[in-house]
């Protein structure tokens, strides 16, 4: 029998815990849970062991390869596009602008050379002699406005080494004032200025000018980074052929309409790339054929005929430096046209020791025939300059070898002139023409890659979802 108030149990030795016996307490609310995937319905594992986890990675695959494909064909078609811009001049002038200028200092720096030693030569009525006067004129005045081109092309170049255009263009411009002033006193020590130190720094000018020119045209046709972008396509294509089949499949529904559409727009986008590539390769080479070449090519071939003019009416003027003008002349000649008993001075000349006038008319197009003219007009001038050569050789026709030179050679050295002139300026016009069309060719590109590659993200990642939803 127990007492009131005490307890029904047994007494024990050991008295109760009293931490034990507390209820538990619960969690304090600024206390973080501890993290657990499982806590959150998420578990690494979903992304490939689960249907919707490996629909999520095969939409994260394909939206990186339409990224890597977008950033690839945009960045592609930005480079070309900047490269042909610089060299076409848009939206003002530009490299085959430049280019065009110092071709055209050194043609008429030999222009006004030629002019001058001609008019030393006199005439019977004058009109000749008036007439190479207002050439000379003229053309001077044509080597200012180009050396101004030029200077504002290289505003940058300090002339510290012989290479620089600065440094030529420096020469040129110091040099003129005396040439000038021989010019003005009649000394035949005026073409060696010219010839000697004028025109070599025009054609370092020229020299750099082309190289610029055939740097930019290869990096426009470059085919390396088109390589990334067929791989680049093929792998986005084969992924959204590869994803649509795998749903085919895995599930009741033979069409996903959206990703079938995604396929679609990233196969016009390469098709586009590669199509717009094309053609712009087309306009590029046909630049280079039918502008490029005959323009620097005819160019050096009418300053070569300038000089070999230059030099036979001043052999005619001054007998005592006469063979040495005369083999000037000659040398001249064999790099305009092949001399068979001169192979190695021709060979320099061209391939397989074909003349500069042969490699001018041989490639074909709209003006071969204006181009194969110059060969038989430049014969027709070496023809008349070696009688009178050969005239000149003997004492009695010394008169004789003057009238041929200012009547029948002036006349046969003016018709291959003016179809140099004519050449030249098919050819730039050629050269800018091709140059814009290939430029304008990807004009759009950029812009169309982007819609098209965007839309085609957009409607895979709507494709995949849809079925993601489907499993939910």
């Amino acid at each position: 029998m127990t007492g009131v108030g005490t307890s029904s149990q047994p007494a024990t030795g050991t008295p109760p815990d009293p931490a034990s016996a507390a209820p538990p307490s619960a969690p304090s609310p600024s206390s973080p849970a501890p993290f657990s995937p499982s806590a959150w319905g998420w578990r690494p594992s979903d992304w490939w062991s689960s249907p919707p986890g490996r629909l999520r990675l095969v939409s994260l695959v394909v939206m990186v390869l339409l990224v890597a494909l977008w950033i690839t064909a945009f960045a592609t078609s930005q480079a070309r596009q900047g490269t042909l811009d610089a060299l076409s001049g848009r939206p003002g002038g530009g490299q085959s602008a430049t280019l065009v200028a110092a071709l055209r200092l050194r043609s008429d720096l030999a222009g006004t050379d030629a002019a001058a030693t001609r008019v030393r030569l006199g005439g019977n009525d004058g009109l000749e002699v008036a007439r190479q006067r207002e050439a000379y004129r003229r053309a001077m005045a044509d080597v200012g406005v180009q050396l101004v081109v030029l200077a504002r092309a290289h505003p940058d170049a300090d002339g510290g080494t012989d290479a620089d255009p600065g440094s030529a263009l420096t020469v040129i411009a110091q040099q003129l004032s005396p040439y000038g002033g021989e010019v003005a006193q009649a000394k035949a020590a005026r073409s060696e200025l010219m010839w000697r130190t004028i025109l070599p720094a025009a054609d370092r000018i020229v020299a750099t000018e082309q190289s610029r020119a055939e740097h930019a045209l290869h990096r426009a046709e470059a085919t390396n980074p088109l390589v990334g972008v067929v791989v680049l396509g093929a792998l986005t294509f084969g992924a959204l052929v590869s994803t649509q089949i795998w749903l085919v499949r895995r599930t009741n529904r033979v069409l996903n309409p959206a990703l079938a559409a995604a396929t679609v727009l990233s196969a016009v986008a390469v098709g586009w790339t590669l199509l717009a590539f094309a053609a712009q390769h087309d306009h590029i080479a046909d630049g280079r054929d039918h502008g490029y070449l005959p323009l620097t090519r005819t160019s050096q071939a009418r300053v070569l005929a300038l000089r070999a003019w230059t030099d036979d009416v001043r052999a005619l003027l001054d007998r005592s430096d006469a063979p040495r003008l005369d083999a000037d002349s000659a040398a001249a000649s064999t790099r305009l046209r092949h001399d068979p008993a001169s192979a190695p001075a021709a060979g320099a000349a061209g391939s397989d020791g074909a003349g500069l006038l042969a490699m001018i008319a041989a490639p074909g197009g709209p003006d071969q025939a204006a181009r194969a003219a110059l060969t038989p007009a430049w014969t027709d001038y070496a023809d008349i300059a070696a009688r009178i050569r050969d005239g000149a050789g003997r004492p009695e026709g010394l008169w004789p070898a003057a009238l041929l030179a200012q009547q029948d050679a002036t006349g046969a050295l003016r018709t291959f002139d003016e179809r140099s002139v004519a050449v030249l300026d098919a050819s730039r016009t050629h050269l800018t023409d091709d140059l814009t069309a290939a430029a304008d060719t990807v004009d759009t590109l950029p812009a169309a890659l982007s819609i098209t590659l965007g839309l085609a993200a957009v409607l895979t990642f709507v494709g995949l979802q849809l079925r993601i939803n489907d499993y939910h």
